[in-house]
């Protein structure tokens, strides 16, 4: 009888133990998402960086997830990962593994790029450099098109939209809007009238491409748009 009460403990005991090992392995902290016009990169922080232990990512969206391979790095570039970005929602879960041990997943805000998501995070895109110059008395506002320049992103994979852009000025009376395809041009361009001749003039880009938003740029010209004495302040 002893000898039965005394195995019962042992298993008891090493039963305890290695449920105790199992969740001993500390989770990630503070996981991040890093979104922009070429892609997702999540980050997360982690208090014991010794060479066995190993992170592995998983991206939820909202009807399919994909893990990733073992990284050892404390970032991790999921744009592949993504599955028809421009209109889900995602959020990523992160896990230690050590060996067999595995910690308990931490667990991302969610984000999209699409503007109209429940989504914490907003992942929004950025207008490339606009040149502005003189041309025929106006404001020639001119910029890479976004539509060729992020094609291969997540933000705009698979997509047939095209871009509207709109352009308002400090005068604040008229706002112009455009649209720019994605068979046009490398570059998409208007000009923009002024009531009257300043020193300098500034305007404000916005614009989207379907559900996708871009972040607002503004930018100057400092001159004479009557004359080619120019330089342009971004």
């Amino acid at each position: 009888m002893r000898i039965q009460i005394h195995i019962s403990v042992t298993v008891l005991i090493l039963i305890h133990k290695s449920a105790s090992e199992a969740v001993s392995l500390p989770s990630p902290a503070n996981v991040s998402i890093q979104c922009d016009s070429y892609g997702v990169e999540v980050r997360w922080e982690y208090p014991d960086l010794s060479q066995d232990v190993y992170f592995q990512v998983k991206v939820k969206g909202e009807f399919s997830e994909r893990n990733s391979n073992l990284t050892q790095k404390l970032h991790l570039n999921i744009s592949s990962m993504l599955s028809e970005p421009a209109y889900n929602r995602y959020y990523v879960n992160v896990m230690a593994v050590r060996g067999g041990e595995k910690s308990e997943p931490t667990k991302s805000d969610a984000f999209s790029y699409n503007v109209y998501a429940t989504a914490h995070i907003k992942c929004y895109l950025d207008f490339p450099e606009v040149k502005l110059s003189p041309k025929e008395g106006k404001l020639h506002v001119q910029f890479s098109n976004p539509l060729q320049l992020y094609r291969n992103s997540p933000a705009l994979r698979g997509l047939t939209d095209n871009l509207v852009y709109c352009i308002e000025t400090e005068e604040g009376k008229n706002e112009v809007c455009e649209t720019c395809q994605s068979k046009q041009n490398t570059s998409c361009e208007t000009s923009v009238v002024f009531s009257e001749h300043r020193g300098e003039y500034c305007i404000n880009l916005t614009g989207k491409i379907g559900q996708r938003f871009f972040n607002l740029r503004s930018s100057c010209f400092t001159g004479d748009i009557r004359s080619s004495f120019h330089f342009t302040r971004h």
